[in-house]
């Protein structure tokens, strides 16, 4: 039977589920269990050694550009194509990791999630957690997987919006147009505009400022669930606020939307291209 997984996962709930005892350092048989493992870090990283029976994806594959836009959601049928290619179905449990104190991994669940993978985790911590714990990684190569058959894709238009569809929430909120409360996940000096990135620096209208380090702690993991509420109660941000998060270009703000998923938010959306979009539009209103 398939495992019904947290949109969170620690090292130890990961190994249970794998069935690895935390004794076994040598990580050299490959997992034969249903959750599929995929690394998003770089095939140089992914090399050097990785959690057994994981599959790699290139972090280009999470992400599309359109200079001067990055970020972007990817297609419909590139992801087709890759999770098709990974023998990936939108029921196959998933669990995705990075190295830790990164941001590859979230990026790669809130693109499962738009198009319609529910069942997919993040590995707290990423690798880093996972070593640290006392559970090994190998060099060997995974076998390939038995491709899927390929799932017909549509991203949900509720978890990503345009700058047009975001500029229409600035007007007055009406029973019909439910304004979000817009969280930056961007450095201090983003958010101020005084570390420019794109052709005008600054932030969206009535935007929180809520540092995606912020909610990590030390080693990479993230910080308790009460620290964490604490912090979005202290910018008046409710679960029953509906919000949509960016950074430059959804990186570092798909954190937040794992943070937000995992303290039981429902109404996230993301702006697709982020502040890349939004900083070079002309006609977007901004503050600073």
């Amino acid at each position: 039977m398939a495992a019904n997984l947290p949109i969170v996962i620690d090292a130890n709930s990961l190994a249970t589920h794998l069935n690895q005892p935390q004794s076994n350092k040598s990580g050299d048989q490959e997992n034969e269990v249903s959750i599929r493992l995929l690394d998003v870090r770089s095939a140089e990283e992914y090399a050097a050694g990785h959690i057994a029976g994981a599959h790699h994806l290139a972090p280009s594959a999470i992400n599309r550009s359109e200079p001067p836009v990055g970020g972007l959601l990817p297609k419909a049928e590139d992801v087709q194509a890759w999770t098709s290619q990974l023998g990936i179905t939108p029921n196959t449990p998933l669990v995705v990791y990075d190295a830790g104190k990164a941001t590859a991994a979230a990026r790669a669940l809130w693109v499962l999630h738009t198009y319609g993978f529910q069942n997919v985790a993040w590995l707290n911590g990423g690798l880093s957690a996972w070593q640290a714990a006392g559970y090994g990684i190998t060099t060997e190569a995974v076998a390939a997987p038995v491709p899927a058959k390929a799932a017909i894709l549509t991203a949900n238009p509720a978890m990503v919006l345009n700058n047009e569809a975001l500029m229409s929430q600035f007007s007055q909120a009406s029973s019909d147009n439910v304004q979000r409360l817009p969280i930056d996940a961007r450095s201090a000096e983003e958010y101020a505009g005084t570390d420019k990135r794109s052709e005008r620096g600054g932030h969206m209208p009535g935007a929180v400022h809520f540092d995606w380090r912020d909610m990590l702690a030390a080693d990479g993991q993230l910080k308790p669930d009460d620290e964490l509420r604490t912090a979005l109660n202290t910018r008046d941000v409710s679960p029953e606020s509906p919000t949509v998060v960016y950074c430059q270009t959804h990186q570092r703000s798909a954190m937040t939307y794992v943070v937000l998923k995992h303290l039981g938010f429902d109404d996230i959306a993301a702006l697709d291209g982020a502040w890349s979009s939004w900083g070079n539009d002309p006609n977007t209103p901004i503050e600073q």
